[in-house]
C-alpha cells in the first residue's frame, strides 16, 4: 500500500488543513509539505520499470576520494552517506535509476563487526559511522532530484550480538520478554518445521517476538519514523521467513512504500508465498538457476522449465532479479568466464522482475564469501570498465524497447542454447564455450523481416526465412529487434 493511501483517509477521516488567519503558517506549510510528498510515493507498478544498483554504504565511497583499500573486510572500512551523494553519478550514468542502501540504524559495538548494518543497537539512532541524519537527508534529497529513487534495507528479526543477553542498551526492546527464547536455527528446519524457523535465532542473534504487543507495536511505529523521516522510496526486508506472515502485511502497511523481502531458501513455493504478504520477493530460485545454468554451465533445459514454472507466480513482474549480492559468492568467484558472465548479466534483464546489479559487478570484482564478497568501491570506479559499458548498453536498450511490459514467450531450449521473446524483442543465451548454430522456429517476426543484434551496435542483422531465424551465436548472448525500429544508414 501507498503511504499516501494512509494519509489519505486521515485527511478523509476529518482532518481540517484550512487555516484561520491566527494559525501558524510555518505549521500549515509542515502540512501541505508532507501532502506533497505522500502524493509523490512510487508504487510497485512504477517500480517495475526501474532498474537497482545496490550498495554497502561501508564498502562504496568515503567522504573524501582515496585510492586505499581496507585492511580488514571484517570491520568498518570508512563508507559514508555523502561519499554516496559525492559519487552519484557514476551510478546514475550507468543508467540506474533506484539505489538500495544497507541499514542505517546504529549498531551493536561489536568490534566494529556492523558495519553491514544488520546488528541493530538503537532503532532511531542514525549509524554514525555512516553520517549524521542530516547527510542521511541530503543523501535522499539528492537522488529525488536527479529521480533516483531510494530502498533502504531494514531488519526487524533480530538485534545484533550482545554480551551476557545484557538488553539494556538496546532501543526500543530494553527487555528479555520482548524475545525469544535463545534456540538453533537448523538448515532442515526451513523444510520441516517453520515454527522453529520463525522463534529461534539466526547465526545467534536475539530473536525479535513480533507476537509480543509492544514488540509489534513498537516495529511498525518505527517503520513509519524512519520512511516518513527520510523519504525512502521502498524497503528492504531482511529474513522475512523467520518472520510469521501476518507481522509482515501490519508491517509493510505501516511502511506505505514499495516492499521486497529477502528468503535465500531455495525452494520456489516457499519463497514465492509470500508475496501474499508484501509487494515483492528477491527471486532467490531465479538467482539459483541462473547460477546453475550459467554460472555451473548446467543444462539450458532447467531455465526453461524454469520460466515455465515461473508463469504461475502471481507478481512475478515485481521479483528482485539479481545476479551478485553481498550474501553470496560472486559470480566471477565460482567461474571466472565473462562470456558466461554477459549471457547471465543479460537473462537478469531480460526475465522477469525488477533488475538489481550489485556494486561490484560492473567491474568485475571475484569476492568469495562473506565478507570477501563486500569489497570495497573507492580507487576503483572505472567507467570504461567492458562490464560498466556492457550494463550501461543493456539499460538503455531496456529503456528504449520496454520489454518489461510484455509476457514472456518460449522460444527453442537445448542444453546449451536457450531463446525466449518479450514484444518484439528476442533474446537468446548460450553457456557453450564453442560457436553454435540454432534454428529458432518460435519468434515473434513476420516472414522476411529483418532483425538485428542491438549488442553489437546492429551490425549483426538477419532475415527471417520461412518464418525461422537462423542464429549463430559465438558465446555471447544476443537481444534482436526489428532493423526497421532502429536508426540504420
Amino acid at each position: 500500500m501507498c503511504i499516501r493511501d494512509r494519509y489519505q483517509r486521515r485527511v478523509h477521516g476529518g482532518i481540517d488543513i484550512k487555516v484561520n488567519q491566527d494559525q501558524d503558517m510555518t505549521k500549515t506549510l509542515l502540512i501541505l509539505s508532507a501532502i506533497l510528498y505522500i502524493s509523490l510515493c512510487k508504487t510497485k507498478e512504477e517500480w517495475k520499470s526501474r532498474v537497482i544498483y545496490q550498495l554497502l554504504t561501508d564498502r562504496f565511497a568515503k567522504d573524501t576520494p582515496t585510492n586505499e583499500g581496507c585492511q580488514d573486510l571484517r570491520s568498518y572500512c570508512g563508507g559514508t552517506f555523502q561519499g554516496i551523494m559525492k559519487n552519484l553519478d557514476y551510478i546514475q550514468e550507468m543508467g540506474f535509476n533506484a539505489i538500495w542502501i544497507s541499514p542505517v540504524v546504529e549498531n551493536v559495538d561489536d568490534n566494529y563487526m556492523g558495519y553491514h548494518g544488520y546488528h541493530a543497537k538503537n532503532f532511531y539512532k542514525i549509524n554514525p559511522k555512516f553520517g549524521t541524519e542530516e547527510d542521511l537527508k541530503a543523501l535522499v534529497d539528492d537522488c529525488h532530484k536527479r529521480d533516483v529513487w531510494v530502498m533502504v534495507d531494514v531488519v526487524t528479526n533480530h538485534i545484533g550480538p550482545l554480551k551476557e543477553h545484557n538488553y539494556s542498551q538496546i532501543f526500543p526492546f530494553n527487555k528479555p520478554e520482548y524475545y525469544h527464547n535463545s534456540c538453533e536455527i537448523k538448515q532442515e528446519d526451513y523444510l520441516y518445521n517453520q515454527q522453529i524457523v520463525e522463534d529461534c535465532w539466526l547465526h545467534d542473534l536475539p530473536d525479535l517476538n513480533q507476537s509480543h504487543p509492544f514488540v509489534r507495536e513498537q516495529l511498525n511505529q518505527w517503520i513509519r519514523w524512519l520512511v516518513d523521516t527520510f523519504k525512502f522510496d521502498g524497503i528492504r526486508i531482511s529474513s522475512i521467513p523467520n518472520v510469521p506472515k501476518d507481522f509482515w502485511v501490519e508491517f509493510v502497511q505501516s511502511a506505505g512504500v514499495f516492499s521486497i523481502g529477502e528468503n535465500s531458501v531455495d525452494i520456489e513455493n516457499y519463497v514465492y508465498d509470500y508475496l501474499d504478504s508484501m509487494d515483492s520477493v528477491l527471486n532467490y530460485p531465479g538467482y539459483n538457476q541462473v547460477v546453475r545454468s550459467f554460472n555451473e554451465q548446467g543444462s539450458l533445459l532447467d531455465l526453461e522449465q524454469y520460466l515455465k514454472r515461473l508463469e504461475t507466480v502471481p507478481k512475478k513482474e515485481f521479483l528482485g532479479s539479481f545476479l551478485d549480492n553481498h550474501d553470496n559468492k560472486r559470480f566471477l568467484n565460482v567461474n571466472p568466464s565473462f562470456y558466461l558472465l554477459r549471457n547471465a548479466i543479460v537473462f537478469t534483464f531480460a526475465q522477469y522482475g525488477i533488475p538489481i546489479i550489485y556494486s561490484g559487478t560492473e567491474q568485475g570484482f571475484r569476492g568469495g564469501d562473506d565478507p570477501f564478497n563486500r569489497e570495497v568501491m573507492w580507487g576503483r570506479m572505472f567507467k570504461e570498465s567492458d562490464v560498466y559499458q556492457y550494463i550501461k548498453n543493456i539499460i538503455r536498450v531496456r529503456q528504449e524497447f520496454q520489454w518489461d511490459n510484455y509476457p514472456i514467450q518460449l522460444g527453442n531450449f537445448s542444453k546449451s542454447f536457450a531463446s525466449f521473446f518479450r514484444g518484439k524483442v528476442l533474446f537468446a543465451f548460450t553457456n557453450a564455450p564453442l560457436p553454435i548454430f540454432k534454428v529458432v522456429q518460435n519468434q515473434p517476426f513476420a516472414e522476411g523481416e529483418v532483425i538485428c543484434n542491438i549488442l553489437t551496435y546492429k551490425t549483426e542483422c538477419i532475415k527471417v526465412v520461412n518464418n525461422e531465424i537462423g542464429i549463430r551465436i559465438n558465446k555471447e548472448p544476443r537481444i534482436y529487434v526489428p532493423k526497421a525500429l532502429l536508426n540504420l544508414k
